[in-house]
This record gives C-alpha cells, structure tokens and sequence, in this order.
C-alpha cells in the first residue's frame, strides 16, 4: 500500500488584472460572496447596495472573478464595466481548493491590486470584514467609526443617476475623502495627539456635513448610516489614549458620531492607509 500523501497546497494566480489607476485615483475591491452547498462552492447575491456607495465615493471598482466559482454581475453592473469605472480581476486557481483557502484566493486580488497602485486600493464590505485573522497584524493601525453619518444612495437609485451627482458635487465628495484619508496620519504624527484629534475630526465633521447637505438637496434618493474604516499604520498599543466617542454636531444628523480606536494591519501592505472600509445602511436622509 503506497503511503498517504497530503495534496500540495492550491496556488492562485492573477490571470487578468483590471486597468492601473490613474494618477490620484482610488479604487475600491468587492467581492463577490461565496458559499458552500455540501461538497461544492457556490455564488452568493452579491450586494448591488454596497456597489452604488462604492460608485459614490471611489473612483474605481473591482469585482474579483475566479475560475473556481464564477457569477455574472446584472445588466446594470455589466454597463459600468463597459464604461470602465467597474472591472474584474481574474484569479486562476492551481490545486485542490478548500474552504479555509477561500480567503487566500481573496487577498491574491487584493495583493495584485495594491502592487498595482500601493495604498489606493482598499477592501469593502457591508456589515462584517471579509478579512480571514491570519490575514491581519493586532496592535497596528487604527479603526475610525462613523456612526449614523454618512449619506449613501438608496436602493432605487440608478448608476447614472449617482455618476451624474457625482459629477456635480464633486468638491464636496472629494473634500470628505480627502480628509478621511489624512485624519488619521495628522493625528499620529502630531506631537499634541489629544488637540490633534480634536482638530483633525472637526475638519472631517465640516467635510461630512456638507457631503450630507449635498445628499439632501438632491433629488436622489440616500440612506444614513455608518462606515467603519480600517487603517495600516504604525504600531499602536490597545491602551493607546484616543478621544471617546465624539458628537457630531455639524452633520445634523441624529445620533451622529465618530471614534478611534487601535486595531490591525494587513499584513503584507507595506503603505499605511486605509485598507478596509465596512458599510452600514440604515434608514432614509431627511
């Protein structure tokens, strides 16, 4: 009897990559759920939800695609893949794949991306993190909550719709990203951390605010609800004194909020940044 032999670990190779980002660019990766039905993997409904606050706020999508388990997106997907806002990065599996390596498939795209443009790329998701443990370093970086805050287009909102504000308010939406994407550098390089978080979080306050003016005088549809971002940074110990949670008095919004807390890298992502950003609708803007 020939002994047992244990198969050789899969590998996952990137067999087409979604166009480089532009220079200033960000771009955002949502994956596509997957599920497993007895012995065999199968797709999930992919959130059409989550893709519109994508379209909002970044420039650029991407839907990884796999040759393990593939699903097409809906017409209305397909046509911003035509117009290349929205592309899909193939990963080509090697080898027996199990369920524990569904994470690794993952970040192979995530990994491909981040060469591509390094800190322009980040994760998203709605209501969890897709990211396995091993795949993250405890004690580095930061976690920013902003509850009850942010405006996303609603359901019934059209991909066209949502380019055409965008393009309209684009100082706005720029504005908010801007400083969302520096509050958390300018407050752990500042020498005053306690006054630079004030500072640095009243600044992003003003930036939401007039993102949520721009959402209520339009005759686009919105929800409110929270975002929770995920930042690479330097080693940051759990006792670390940050500000508690903050009102938001300028976002008119009730029961508006911000924190931060330490949290985790990615490991691997050699540039600090935002890496993940996790997405809660909860009800209409008024």
């Amino acid at each position: 009897m020939r002994p047992f032999q244990a198969s050789p670990p899969p590998q996952f190779v990137i067999e087409r990559l979604g166009r480089p980002l532009e220079q200033n660019e960000r771009g955002i990766i949502l994956p596509v759920p997957i599920g497993i039905s007895g012995h065999y993997f199968k797709p999930l409904p992919f959130d059409y939800q989550l893709l519109r606050a994508a379209l909002l706020y970044f420039d650029r999508i991407d839907v990884p695609d796999n040759t393990i388990v593939s699903d097409g997106l809906n017409a209305d997907a397909e046509w911003l893949e035509k117009e290349g806002i929205l592309h899909r990065t193939l990963v080509r599996s090697r080898g027996l794949v199990g369920a524990s390596n569904l994470s690794e498939m993952l970040r192979a795209a995530v990994n491909s991306l981040d060469d591509s443009a390094p800190g322009r790329w980040s994760l998203g998701g709605s209501n969890e993190s897709k990211l396995a443990d091993h795949s993250l370093i405890k004690g580095r970086g930061l976690i920013l909550d902003l509850l009850n805050a942010i405006p996303f287009p609603a359901e019934n909102a059209s991909f066209e719709d949502i380019i055409e504000f965008k393009g309209r308010r684009a100082p706005e939406l720029e504005a908010f990203r801007h400083h969302l994407d520096q509050v958390y550098q300018r407050i752990l390089a500042a020498p005053d951390r306690p006054l630079a978080e004030v500072t640095e979080l009243g600044a992003l306050d003003g930036a939401i605010s007039d993102a949520l003016k721009s959402a209520r005088e339009a005759t686009l549809p919105f929800k409110i609800g929270d975002w929770q971002v995920s930042i690479s940074g330097p080693a940051v110990s759990a006792s670390v004194a940050f500000a508690t949670t903050n009102s938001l008095e300028l976002a008119a919004s009730a029961g508006a909020a911000c924190s931060l807390s330490a949290g985790f890298a990615l490991k691997g992502k050699g540039s600090a940044g935002p890496f993940e950003y996790i997405v809660k609708a909860h009800r209409e803007l008024r």
